[in-house]
């Protein structure tokens, strides 16, 4: 019983599951924690189904960088992220509910979790609306891009967290099969 906790309406000549509660989420697309769950058709012949998993090929994100690195070993760039499928509308709600004090430390806040000092401003982008898609960018400075000093090397990792993140995907092969 505990498993029967939500209600969620489908739409058969369609062959969609719909959750009208999520209200961050566009149409045709569920909320992550309801993709390959068990459900109860009430009515019909079939009573017993399961949503069908997630079509991950739906999921893209495309990074620009621009990156420009100083005989000091500070750094000054651009980054512009590109975001189609589910993780746009997360994206897009967490940047509409970011308030003056967010927007203002975003970059700094973001470029801390990877160890640099760095400042910077965000543009947001277009964060009305609930369409599968959304863009943001910043501009940044990074003081200690070269952590060894001009003659170290440097790390190749993302420079800030994003929202399909290829950092987190290095261990996508072992992963077991949902």
């Amino acid at each position: 019983v505990s498993m029967v906790n939500h209600a969620m309406n489908y739409i058969p000549s369609l062959q969609l599951y719909v959750d009208a509660t999520a209200k961050e989420v566009p149409f045709g697309l569920l909320p992550d924690s309801a993709w390959g769950k068990p459900v109860i058709h009430v009515g019909a012949a079939k009573a017993l189904a399961t949503i069908p998993a997630e079509d991950h090929m739906n999921n893209q994100q495309q990074l620009h960088l621009t990156l420009k690195v100083l005989p000091s070993g500070a750094a000054s760039g651009t980054l512009k992220v590109s975001i189609k499928g589910g993780r746009a509308a997360g994206a897009r709600a967490y940047f509409r509910e970011l308030d003056a004090d967010g927007m203002r430390d975003f970059v700094r806040h973001s470029a801390q979790r990877a160890g640099w000092r760095a400042r910077g401003t965000l543009d947001r982008g277009n964060t009305e609306g609930l369409s599968d898609t959304y863009s943001y960018s910043m501009q940044f400075e990074i003081e200690n891009f070269l952590r060894a000093g001009t003659s170290g090397a440097f790390m190749l990792s993302s420079l800030f967290g994003s929202p399909l993140d290829v950092t987190h995907l290095g261990d996508v092969a072992d992963r077991p099969t949902p």
